[in-house]
């Protein structure tokens, strides 16, 4: 039998996959290049393109810690704290404050605090694909960038024959972003 971690677990990254923006808006569409002139950069796609993309264990590992500790742990490992975590910090210490000084045992605190830590929680699924998808159009809007979704890239390939030595070769790898 699975535990209740590993069943968590497994829920964080099918729900990481389900709920890939990239797949359901049209909005996340890239818009297709008909020149290479430059484009102008809000602040927000700066900041996109400085941070990269967020991996898939990034991804997953920040949903498990947004849904088991909260308080915007999972949104620090994905690379959003300042962005979007620290609304989770403070909001769901101040229900716990709340929860320790106020009357009748705090009971009024619980809900909110329940609002806070599943917001955090879907947070962290759909705000990760979004940010994903909004690095990928950057991408494809790069003046280098040849528009394609496809790049062939070297690699190593590391081998031993019988008697244990070890021989290097270079080898290639087709990598594919889907938008």
């Amino acid at each position: 039998m699975l535990s209740s971690l590993s069943k968590l677990f497994l829920v964080c990254v099918c729900l990481n996959f389900i709920f890939m923006p990239s797949i359901y808006s049209k909005e996340s569409q890239a818009p297709k290049k008909k020149n290479k002139e430059p484009i102008e950069l809000t602040a927000y796609d700066r900041k996109v393109l400085e941070d990269g993309e967020i991996s898939g264990v990034r991804r997953v590992t920040g949903s498990v810690l947004a849904a088991v500790p909260g308080f915007g742990l999972g949104h620090a490992v994905q690379g959003r704290y300042l962005y979007k975590g620290m609304v989770f910090t403070l909001t769901e210490l101040g229900c716990v404050v709340l929860f320790a000084v106020g009357r009748e045992g705090g009971t009024a605190a619980i809900f909110p605090f329940l609002g806070f830590k599943i917001w955090e929680f879907v947070d962290s699924i759909v705000g990760s694909g979004r940010h994903n998808t909004r690095y990928h159009q950057l991408q494809s809007l790069s003046p280098d960038s040849d528009g394609s979704n496809f790049k062939i890239i070297p690699v190593p390939i590391v081998r031993k024959d019988d008697s244990g030595q070890q021989t290097t070769h270079l080898g290639l790898a087709l990598t594919w972003n889907i938008p």
